[in-house]
């Protein structure tokens, strides 16, 4: 206990009675209690430069997780945004996928393009389905960019004249997804990578 604690004679006077003196057992019992209410209220505390490191430390560890928290979503949408353009890309980048979505433009006969042509374009907006499933791109964005091409391979019963719907499931739930998208007019402004 520091010396210079303001209680310290009441301290002392009950270490007295508690260590046998001829002190009753009630006045013991009086000087514990005045020890612990000079404890209680003592408004002395440890100096402002014991506590002031602690303090800086408090708020430097605040803004390092805020920093971290800030990066970790820039990552993320840098990731997302990634993954959107890599998808992007190889669908604009295949001749045959590119065949394909022509003809979906032109309202061609969906039938014409090969079948390895058809089951790539396939491949690739099933691609699509499972990255917006695991939310690396955004379904709102998913939907507005690729969805209605998707609709549009779904409907089209020429193009799955050789080809088994049942063998995509995935992209049966994506195509629902986006008919649900669609039902209303989507609002562009919230489109975000």
């Amino acid at each position: 206990m520091p010396a210079n604690w303001p209680y310290v004679e009441i301290v002392r006077a009950g270490a007295q009675v508690l260590n046998g003196s001829d002190r009753s057992t009630r006045e013991a019992h009086n000087v514990f209690a005045l020890v612990m209410i000079a404890a209680a209220n003592s408004s002395a505390g440890p100096p402002w430069w014991t506590v002031a490191p602690a303090g800086v430390l408090a708020v430097i560890a605040l803004l390092t997780f805020i920093k971290v928290a800030r990066e970790y979503t820039l990552d993320s949408k840098r990731k997302r945004t990634e993954h959107f353009w890599d998808v992007g890309t190889r669908l604009l980048d295949d001749p045959a996928l590119a065949e394909i979505f022509g003809v979906l433009y032109t309202g061609g006969h969906l039938s014409s393009p090969p079948a390895v042509a058809r089951r790539a374009c396939l491949a690739q907006l099933e691609t699509v389905a499972l990255l917006t499933r695991s939310r690396l791109i955004r379904p709102a964005v998913a939907y507005y960019m690729l969805g209605k091409n998707a609709r549009d391979i779904w409907g089209a019963d020429a193009f799955w004249t050789d080809i088994p719907r049942d063998d995509w499931p995935l992209l049966k739930a994506f195509v629902d997804e986006a008919n649900e998208y669609w039902s209303a007019p989507p609002d562009v402004r919230k489109l975000r990578l």
